[in-house]
């Protein structure tokens, strides 16, 4: 076990090295072996497995590769979203539990974080494979999450500082 963490570790290093260095073909591969390493270690729904995930679709959509890319982060989305679902089910009618309880905090941030860069990183491929129309209905589905988080009376900054700084960048009405 301890093997296959150091071995993740380093495939995930070299895939990182690599694709600073626009050399994306090789971190493809780099990144999928990490996701298969990962996804023996952990359950499929992990943090980790969901974020190498997302790191593969960008690759993808760096190489062009838009429809794979797409279905990869529809993928974690779906994912994300049931387990987020799980949390707002359970949490709704008594936040005060899940503020007195910091793991279940730490886990939902973890999802909500996963989720909210997921569904900004499908906006992107939507932007680059010029299908503006999704945009603006990924924007709503991550303002919706944040409204339902803030309403829980958890943290909202940092997930609303994500979304704010893909509007800036991408130059949508805050």
């Amino acid at each position: 076990m301890e093997n296959c963490v150091q071995l993740l570790t380093y495939l995930f290093l070299i895939y990182r090295f690599l694709f600073a260095n626009q050399r994306q073909t090789e971190a493809l591969v780099y990144a999928q072996r990490a996701y298969e390493i990962a996804s023996q270690i952990y359950p499929l729904d992990h943090a980790n497995c969901l974020n190498l995930l997302i790191d593969i679709s960008v690759i993808y959509a760096d190489l062009n590769v838009f429809t794979e890319s797409q279905r990869i982060l529809e993928q974690v989305i779906q994912t994300s979203q049931t387990k987020y679902q799980f949390f707002i089910d359970n949490y709704s009618n008594d936040n005060e539990l899940l503020k007195s309880n910091v793991s279940k905090q730490r886990e939902m941030h973890e999802i909500v974080y996963t989720l909210i860069h997921s569904i900004l990183q499908l906006a992107v491929v939507n932007l680059m494979s010029k299908k503006l129309e999704f945009v603006n209905q990924l924007l709503l589905q991550a303002d919706h999450i944040i409204n339902q988080i803030d309403q829980l009376g958890l943290k909202v900054s940092t997930h609303r500082k994500l979304i704010n700084d893909f509007k800036m960048e991408h130059h949508f009405q805050i």
